[in-house]
């Protein structure tokens, strides 16, 4: 649906990018310094950014000229550097009267590194589609050829690859001549099209994989531990541009190039939106964006920010009261933008009102608020609310929302003591990891015990991985139930490793609309369809193996809220900021 406006999008701004005239520069940067090649990473995108005479960074990586002394060990190709043989060479790079050159290193060019077919071969059916619901990864398949969606299991599709269909899809015998090598680059027709060309680096890596035999390769390989973007913050013009550069860091401590080969989105294309293998443009409409880049499933991003056109020059110096006004007058000041004026009395009470108790103030209130003279007016309007029991009741419906306290499936009896339990945690402001911790862990009568009905508004396993995980972590790990999504970090491993700890959970009839709720001791858990067993964990964590004769919750609710936790304060914080600044 956003084929069409994508393209003019893209032909206007690259109207505009052509007739541009060249910005000023100061100097150059190059990066990586120095260019090394060899092995699997035979290319290597290249990043410039020139710095301004006041000052300010701004990428012109497509714009500088890219030339190689030493055609024989190097060539150019667009913004990136391609190895041809061992020995060294130099990149020089020119722009707006600048020069710079960069060394560049190819090492071990003539022999091509063992490749393993989920560190090398999977990267490259993503990034090309194969494996989308759209093509060979619908449930059907495509032709009689189907892969994992996403490729959320790579064994099962390495079985499809090399085992299935008599082995006609890869012959050993001739690489070149595969079905997974011909029909990518259409040699052979192929109802997708061509999805790379011969002699690009997804095909001579294909080949390759082939010509060693097509292994699924060492158990012990490096693995990639995660991925890191450049820059990973950047103010921009409008209708400006930025190359990324993506580099995967394997379990060695080597690293890897992984622009060309990396998934890209943004969330607001109108600000900026992701041309090819990390080729960013901004548009027209001031604001940010997030770049998110995906490479075998680990997710990172880039925050673009286009600031308002006719801003102030000199920015003025805004009074702080706390922390918070710091942050947010940094921010409107990256955005070029003066903050509102200081709201009416009657406008702050309103709001006051609405955002902490849930409902207008009395005319008599209004009026005695009117009439209040004093300076410190405001700060005790605010301790005034604080101390109303309107406050609890308000608080105390919002978390029985989040927490599923539906009378219509916890029934009378059910939904009464769990909203009363609620209600006595804000009442008394107890600490909010204590009672989390108390929820997480609830055992006893649904009758008598108001936490437990948390168990019972979810059930299952699946259910309570899903509902823990929004409720104090604020992810989403839906889709991690069934395969792994393409722009979230989370997987199969990490939905059924936090279904774990549930596995086991015991509800016990005591009558009409109440319940015994306990855990019965760990279960091993197994990813359904491929059979696999999940020692439980944490998302993102390590495998517990072994919990005793404790209740495995306990462990989990451990790490929900242990100071170090990245997602558990973040989002009540946010709960909290988002009720009173939208």
């Amino acid at each position: 649906m956003r084929v069409l406006p994508t393209i003019l999008f893209g032909l206007m701004l690259s109207a505009v990018a052509a007739a541009a005239p060249p910005r000023p520069a100061r100097s150059l940067e190059v990066t990586p310094n120095p260019i090394a090649l060899g092995g699997t990473n035979r290319v290597q995108q290249v990043q410039i950014t020139a710095s301004g005479p006041d000052g300010h960074r701004f990428d012109v990586t497509h714009r500088a000229t890219l030339e190689i002394t030493g055609t024989e060990r190097a060539t150019v190709d667009g913004s990136t550097v391609r190895s041809v043989s061992d020995g060294d060479a130099s990149l020089k790079v020119a722009y707006g009267g600048r020069v710079i050159e960069v060394p560049v290193r190819v090492r071990n060019r003539t022999t091509f590194p063992p490749v393993h077919f989920n560190n090398d071969i999977m990267p490259i059916l993503s990034k090309l589609g194969c494996n989308s619901g759209g093509c060979h990864g619908k449930q059907s398949g495509q032709n009689g050829f189907k892969l994992s969606v996403f490729g959320f299991d790579p064994k099962a599709d390495f079985n499809a690859l090399v085992k299935e269909a008599r082995g006609r899809r890869v012959s050993l015998a001739a690489p070149g001549g595969s079905l997974l090598v011909a029909k990518a680059s259409n040699t052979i027709a192929h109802g997708g099209g061509a999805r790379t060309s011969t002699g690009s680096p997804d095909h001579i890596l294909l080949s390759q994989w082939v010509a060693q035999g097509a292994p699924w390769g060492s158990d012990g390989a490096p693995q990639v531990s995660s991925i890191r973007v450049s820059p990973a913050q950047r103010v921009l013009r409008a209708t400006d541009e930025q190359q990324l550069l993506v580099t995967a860091v394997y379990s060695d401590g080597t690293t890897r190039d992984v622009t060309g080969a990396s998934e890209y989105t943004s969330n607001a294309t109108l600000v900026a939106d992701i041309e090819e293998a990390g080729h960013l443009h901004t548009g027209r409409v001031p604001g940010e964006a997030a770049i998110t880049i995906n490479y075998m499933g680990h997710v990172t991003a880039s925050r673009i920010t286009v600031p308002r056109g006719g801003g102030p020059e000199n920015y003025p110096r805004l009074p702080t009261n706390n922390r918070i006004d710091e942050l947010v007058w940094a921010k409107l000041q990256r955005m070029g933008i003066l903050p509102s004026g200081l709201a009416p009395d009657a406008v702050f009470l309103r709001r006051l009102h609405l955002d902490t108790l849930g409902g207008l103030p009395s005319p008599a209130e209004a009026r005695a608020f009117a009439a209040d003279k004093r300076p410190d007016r405001r700060q005790r309007a605010i301790g005034d609310v604080l101390d109303r029991p309107e406050l609890v009741d308000y608080w105390t419906q919002k978390w029985g929302d989040v927490l599923l306290a539906d009378r219509e499936v916890l029934g009378e009896r059910g939904a009464f003591e769990f909203h009363r339990w609620l209600r006595v945690q804000l009442a008394t402001n107890r600490p909010y990891d204590e009672w989390v911790r108390e929820l997480l862990t609830a055992t006893g009568n649904s009758g008598r015990y108001g936490p437990v009905n948390f168990f019972r508004a979810a059930r299952t396993p699946n259910e309570l991985t899903r509902s823990v995980s929004q409720a104090f972590l604020g992810i989403r790990m839906d889709c991690a139930q069934c395969h792994h999504h393409p722009f979230e970090k989370w997987g199969q491993d990490d939905f059924y490793g936090m279904a774990g700890f549930f596995n086991g959970l015991k509800h016990t009839s005591l009558g009409p609309g109440r319940e015994l709720v306990y855990h019965g001791g760990y279960q091993p858990t197994r990813i359904p369809l491929v059979n696999q067993l999940v020692l439980p964990r944490p998302p993102g964590g390590r495998g517990i193996e072994n919990f005793g004769e404790s209740d495995p919750r306990v462990r989990l609710a451990e790490w929900v809220t242990r100071p170090e936790n990245p997602y558990f304060a973040r989002l009540v914080a946010n709960r909290i900021w988002k009720q009173f600044l939208g």
